[in-house]
């Protein structure tokens, strides 16, 4: 039914972004880093949300 989805902890994608866990939920209380999903009270990430906002961060030196 769901498909590929999969679901990722914080700490999860706090380790492979190489930022802590408290960097992680800062971001989301301001609105900045991955889109987040709640699952009951608890946030959980997409994988597409995680690289979308990866892309998101590319920058060209000119």
């Amino acid at each position: 039914m769901l498909g590929d989805l999969k679901l990722y902890e914080p700490e999860d994608v706090a380790k492979e972004l190489g930022i802590t866990k408290g960097t992680l939920t800062v971001w989301r209380s301001m609105g900045k880093g991955p889109k987040f999903v709640k699952v009951g009270r608890f946030p959980k990430y997409r994988e597409a949300d995680v690289i979308e906002w990866l892309n998101s961060r590319v920058r060209e030196i000119a």
